[in-house]
């Protein structure tokens, strides 16, 4: 990778709107909103979350972390060392007739709207988790000949069986929708206590259901008054979707449009420079990026991350795991700046990137120090792309335009 390297000061970064925003079409609008609430009970367990991110995405795993898989015993609903509470958002849906609500977590990344129901058979530590009871919908029609898996890399597993109901998104019913309900579940895919399921939003991949059929976002899509949908996650706070139309009270000055890439499944797009306060100097090439709010890291190549670091005093990388820690008594982390080709760019703050504390320090790290803290930017580990998961996402107003082709930011309101 070659670096041209300028110095820029940041009041310069002027910004300016793409021409082509998402385009209205329809004479009376349908629009609605779901709120994003970040799970208090969520489980934060650092080195897992790294190796769910890298599995999704089918990035290199080193071996002494696939193993952490199997040497964490039994699960428990207890969290630890859980130092905020928006690791992961979950958003009320509900499913059949008469609607039963559940707790999906929307990603991005991902084109399948699956969940646990009646049919799942796996032990649920969770007796309480919200189910879909597929029986008491009436409106439920089995989809004959068809089924869904989906494995990952960490050796977790789900699949099931296919199904049409009416899904109830803010309100709105998408009718026949395609819902695959989890028959068998591997136990580290339930080790949280609230989550239903998911609801994916990617741009144009297909789900895992094989035979093929339209995704959620597919039938979604013709009912909007706008064929956008908005993301505004927020730190320590509940956040919002929106879809069928940008609401601006939640966004301050223009967003900056972005294209995807051509041929693009998922929100790809690219980015062109980067900084970490406070120097002024900036880093200028060409970054592909995928917008995923399934994913709670932010994962760039290793010699980004490195220059992040090498600006937090004892950060170290763990050369057993390959993450980037540093000693949670760290006063202040910098803040990290993403530039755009129009020349806006995001700032991530710093408190956003002290992801959680380790359950304890290891022999790799310097053994003063009384707690390790794990780093919410990592290494994307062999991608050829980075990862903008919701260390990025919390930090920016979203605007997803399949229709456009594109994706926009722009900085947040600080209240709305």
């Amino acid at each position: 990778m070659i670096w041209q390297v300028l110095v820029i000061l940041l009041s310069l970064c002027a910004v300016r709107a793409h021409p082509a925003g998402p385009k209205a079409r329809r004479e009376t609008p349908t629009s609605l909103t779901v709120h994003a609430v970040p799970n208090p009970h969520y489980k934060v367990d650092g080195p897992r979350e790294y190796l769910r991110a890298l599995s999704k995405w089918g990035a290199d795993i080193p071996d002494a972390l696939l193993e952490y898989t199997s040497t964490k015993g039994e699960i428990t609903s207890v969290a630890a060392y859980n130092q905020t509470n928006d690791r992961e958002y979950l958003s009320p849906v509900s499913i059949g007739n008469p609607p039963q609500e559940v707790l999906l977590d929307i990603d991005t990344g991902s084109s399948d709207l699956w969940v646990f129901s009646s049919e799942t058979v796996v032990q649920d530590p969770f007796p309480s988790r919200k189910k879909w009871n597929i029986s008491q919908s009436a409106t439920a029609k089995a989809v004959n000949g068809s089924g869904w898996s989906i494995i990952y890399g960490d050796g977790s597993y789900a699949m099931g069986t296919v199904w049409k109901d009416d899904v109830y998104l803010g309100g709105l019913a998408v009718h026949n929708a395609i819902v695959e309900s989890a028959t068998t579940v591997s136990p580290f895919l339930v080790d949280d206590a609230n989550i239903s399921g998911l609801l994916g939003l990617a741009y144009r991949h297909a789900s895992q259901v094989s035979p093929r059929q339209p995704t959620f976002l597919d039938l979604l899509e013709p009912q909007l008054a706008n064929p956008v949908f908005t993301v505004d996650l927020r730190y320590h706070d509940v956040g919002l979707y929106q879809f069928g139309a940008v609401d601006h009270a939640r966004h301050v000055g223009n967003i900056s449009w972005v294209p995807l890439s051509d041929g693009a499944l998922f929100w790809q797009f690219a980015f062109s420079s980067l900084n970490v306060a406070p120097s002024n100097v900036w880093l200028l090439s060409t970054w592909p990026a995928i917008a995923d709010t399934g994913t709670s890291l932010l994962l760039l190549p290793p010699d980004l991350v490195e220059l992040y670091y090498a600006q937090v005093p004892g950060a170290v990388i763990d050369p057993t795991y390959r993450l980037w820690v540093f000693p949670c008594d760290n006063p202040v982390l910098p803040d990290f700046h993403v530039g755009f080709v129009d020349g806006w760019h995001a700032t991530i703050p710093g408190a956003y990137i002290n992801y959680t504390a380790l359950e304890s320090t290891t022999p790799s790290v310097n053994g003063s120090w009384s707690l390790a803290c794990l780093g919410g930017i990592q290494e994307n580990m062999g991608l050829s792309f980075s990862i903008f998961g919701d260390i990025f996402l919390k930090a920016v107003f979203a605007v997803f335009d399949r229709e456009g082709a594109q994706v926009g930011f722009a900085d947040k309101s600080a209240s709305v």
